[in-house]
């Protein structure tokens, strides 16, 4: 009887639980409604269609216009369906929103046109989450798209324009997705985000020809803005505005506005990579009492009047930027003290100044950085105790580097070359002492800095001009100076230059004595002209040691020279050589004479007669 009673329950338990699969397999599939505004549909009224669906069912709106507030409080798919007509068309009539979503969370909206919202109201309004809005316009509303504490929503390829305030708005809102959103012409900015924090991301946006800004963060942080175009008649491409902190933006194209990316009030710890801020009317990027960012590899060219300007701004990082061809300054750094550091920037071509330190700017690094064509390439007022290394300044109209007023700053380990390459009436230092380690023309050792005008000697070989005061470039810097100017060494070969007729081969011996160390791997033989003058063999000797050997192979390649195993000589080393000519090498007639790298001397000469001729002396280069 118990085993009966057990068989008769389970199959009820099993024919409920199938009921109700039943039921959940339905209800997930949905059903489909339609509405149009002159009938033959299910509903000519889309709020109708939307009370009497269920949840997970889909609501198709054909082309037309309905004037009606329409309220999605479960989870539907509401979509527009352009039958001949265009999108639908949600007009509020100046009365309330035309769409808004409410509690249910998971609702699509796609492919409507929502129109004269109410003032204050939007054209489309989100109270809920994780919901699609897609492929729809919001205009002359007063917010376009506005999200209201709504989050992990995805907003793709909407259209919001000509709202009398913002176009899209996030309001207090995380974890949404903005991607191929146009938000042009508004009144006050495309898309604005206040308050809203945490992996909101917005990806491929255009924001064209709004009254204030592009893109606006006001206090929101941790978010994402990649390859977006804020291109045309904003008076700000992107503002990232009080304490809105480790956003990223990365390949936005800024150009074209008033002020391209301006960073303000607290903005801190945000990266900037990769974007580009172009012709813009006034700055390219501006950062604003803002620290502790990172701007790198971003492009500020063409008319901007500044291309990234720091003002009251610290602990900032500078790095791969070009900012070029500004009707102004490239980098401008104002009041901005305390570890800013710049570095391997770009700033050449523009009109004034290529980087430019004003007004207690100090405590800041420059290391790698270029400033060419420009007024003046480097130029601190006002501003102390910086460093400056490894930068070159070259070919600017005026002055490469200029500082007025400015006192302990450290200036090595640059390279100068420029009309007029220094000013200084400050008390500046212009060297370190001997360092080990590259400097900036490829020697060994670190010092002072590379001056095109000098023209000093290096008699020890040093790598540093021999001077008994400092350099002070021409005069132009009136206190202290230089005191270890950097000197290219010399070319390493030794090289006799042309010698003349008349010729004839045969075997030369003499001896060369460098007058620096050389690493040399190929003798070079200068041939008279229309013969095939070449040396047919070499031998170098130190002390009767064979240093270096070469055979000549032959009519073949670049066959006036011979390479051989690479060998140092040793400066003031003296070494005897032999050589064997062919055909009608030049000949230098002389004992002895002084050339590109040392002395050679004459020793015996027998052509291939076994004639002697005194005084013959082969023309070679040994590189």
């Amino acid at each position: 009887m118990r085993s009966e009673r057990r068989r008769i329950w389970n199959g009820l338990l099993f024919a409920v639980l199938f009921t109700l699969l039943a039921f959940v397999s339905v209800g997930c599939a949905g059903d489909t409604y339609t509405v149009c505004p002159g009938g033959g549909c299910d509903y000519t009224i889309i709020q109708a269609a939307i009370d009497n669906a269920t949840v997970g069912d889909t609501i198709e709106v054909w082309s037309g216009t309905y004037y009606e507030n329409v309220n999605v409080n479960k989870q539907l798919i509401l979509r527009g369906v352009n039958t001949g007509g265009g999108k639908p068309v949600v007009d509020a009539g100046g009365n309330g929103y035309p769409i808004r979503l409410l509690i249910a969370n998971g609702i699509t909206v796609d492919g409507f046109t929502a129109i004269n919202a109410s003032g204050g109201y939007a054209g489309i309004l989100v109270l809920s989450s994780n919901n699609i809005i897609t492929n729809n316009t919001a205009s002359n509303n007063e917010y376009g798209i506005f999200l209201d504490v709504s989050n992990s929503n995805s907003l793709t390829g909407n259209t919001a324009s000509n709202s009398s305030n913002y176009g899209i708005c996030l309001y207090n809102s995380c974890n949404n997705n903005l991607t191929g959103n146009i938000a042009n012409s508004n009144n006050n900015s495309g898309i604005y985000m206040y308050y809203s924090s945490n992996n909101n991301t917005l990806t491929g946006n255009t924001a064209d020809s709004n009254y204030w800004y592009g893109i606006y963060l006001y206090s929101s942080s941790n978010n994402s803005l990649t390859g977006n175009t804020v291109d045309s008649n904003n008076d700000c491409g992107i503002s990232v505005y009080a304490s809105s902190n480790n956003n990223t933006l990365t390949d936005n194209i800024a150009s074209n506005n008033s002020n391209g990316i301006y960073l303000s009030f607290s903005s801190n710890n945000n990266s900037l990579t990769g974007n580009a801020v172009n012709s813009n009317t006034y700055r390219g990027i501006y950062l604003y009492s803002s620290s502790n960012n990172t701007l790198s590899n971003n492009t500020a060219n063409s008319n901007n009047e500044f291309g990234i300007y720091l003002e009251s701004s610290s602990n900032n990082t500078l790095a791969g930027n070009t900012a070029s061809n500004n009707s102004i300054r490239g980098i401008y750094l104002y009041s901005s003290s305390n570890d800013n550091t710049l570095t391997g920037n770009t700033a050449s071509d523009n009109n004034n100044h290529g980087i430019r330190l004003h007004d207690l700017c100090n405590n800041n690094t420059l290391t790698g950085n270029i400033a060419s064509n420009n007024g003046y390439g480097i130029i601190l007022e006002y501003s102390s105790n910086n460093t400056l290394s490894n930068n070159t300044a070259h070919s600017n109209n005026y002055r490469g580097i200029h500082l007025y007023n400015s006192s302990t700053n450290l200036i090595y380990n640059n390279y100068f070359n420029n009309t007029q390459n220094a000013y200084d009436n400050g008390l500046n230092i212009w060297n370190i002492t001997q360092t080990p380690g590259i400097n900036v023309i490829g020697g060994s050792s670190l010092g002072g800095n590379y001056w095109s005008d000098y023209n000093g000697e290096d008699t020890n070989d040093d790598g540093f001009g021999d001077t008994a005061v400092p350099y002070k470039s021409s005069g132009k810097i009136v206190n202290g100076g230089d005191w270890l100017p950097l000197v290219k060494a010399e070319e390493p070969i030794f090289d006799t230059g042309e010698g003349s007729y008349p010729s004839i081969s045969g075997t030369f011996t003499g001896t060369i004595t460098p007058s620096r160390n050389l690493t040399v791997s190929t003798l070079y033989t200068y041939s008279c002209t229309g013969t095939g003058g070449h040396t047919k063999s070499f031998n170098l000797y130190e002390n009767d040691t064979l240093r270096a050997t070469g055979v000549w192979s032959g009519y073949q390649g670049d066959w006036h020279n011979i390479t051989f195993s690479e060998v140092t000589l040793l400066k003031d080393h003296e070494y005897r050589y032999v050589i064997v000519t062919g055909s009608y090498p030049q000949i230098i007639h002389a004992e002895s004479k002084d050339v590109t790298g040392g002395t050679i001397t004459f020793e015996e000469f027998v052509d291939v007669n076994g004639k002697q001729h005194e005084g013959w002396i082969p023309a070679i280069r040994l590189s």
